[in-house]
């Protein structure tokens, strides 16, 4: 009997995957097998065409995404996005395969407009710029990875760090904002 309550959480966020898979093609947009969800996945724009998910994705408990119906997110096959993490994207947001996300990054593509000063910021548009994060990366604990920015594959991003411009192949990058501190040896 207990083997059943641990087995049971595996079972749920399959069941899940499944039914957002489904749903993410019926709507126009693309979804390779093995989506697995937790509890407490929001869309908060709905689905659409502009999801493309790759194979074996993982959302972890209360994954936001926000991803405007003209916009397009792609995410590539074996990406894990663990816990309490926001991407918004309002115009194009690319993640690569075998990309780990840590618990409560944000990666946003987007940032209000502040000239306008007899109006609030609030009622302000959206200034987007696409956000490129390459294959094979790891972002750390708590990151925010701002709009306009390229993270190339195989870079690293320590915990807490907040990326505003490009980060390289292969970069370890940390701080605020991220600097790089080394690069990863080739074997």
């Amino acid at each position: 009997m207990i083997g059943l309550f641990r087995l049971w959480p595996k079972v749920a966020y399959t069941l899940r995957g499944r039914v957002l898979r489904r749903l993410i093609i019926m709507a126009g947009g693309s979804c390779g097998q093995g989506l697995r969800v937790e509890r407490g996945f929001r869309l908060r724009q709905g689905l659409h065409g502009g999801l493309q998910l790759g194979s074996n994705v993982y959302f972890g408990r209360n994954v936001t995404i926000d991803c405007l119906d003209t916009a397009v997110l792609s995410i590539g096959q074996n990406a894990t996005f663990t816990e309490s993490i926001f991407i918004s994207c309002c115009e194009a947001v690319s993640i690569g395969a075998d990309t780990l996300v840590g618990e409560y990054c944000s990666i946003r593509d987007a940032n209000h407009d502040v000239s306008d000063l007899t109006r609030p910021i609030a009622l302000q548009p959206m200034l987007a710029k696409p956000i490129e994060i390459g294959s094979d990366v790891w972002i750390g604990r708590g990151c925010a990875i701002l709009s306009g920015v390229r993270i190339g594959a195989g870079a690293v991003i320590g915990a807490n760090s907040v990326v505003t411009r490009d980060i390289a192949d292969k970069t370890i990058a940390i701080g605020s904002p991220a600097k790089a501190v080394g690069h990863r040896a080739q074997a």
